[in-house]
């Protein structure tokens, strides 16, 4: 129960946060284009790029964690 319970309010919190912090950073680099590969990106893309990156690396902090159940 404990494990839903935080598991639920993280979510929540990263839920109703998140918008606001893109929405922040999106005006930052609105006029910003980079080339990566030989390929314009804009400023949607770079964020569609950062947010793949930020998954990727928070499964590291998932590493440890175990399904088990004690008994």
């Amino acid at each position: 129960v404990g494990y839903i319970s935080v598991f639920t309010a993280v979510s929540s919190v990263a839920a109703a946060i998140g918008p606001f912090l893109a929405g922040i950073v999106i005006g930052w680099i609105a006029s910003t284009a980079v080339a990566i590969f030989g390929f314009e990106m804009g400023a949607i893309q770079i964020m569609f790029l950062a947010s793949g990156v930020l998954r990727v690396l928070s499964m590291f902090f998932f590493h440890g964690f175990s399904d088990a159940v004690k008994r």
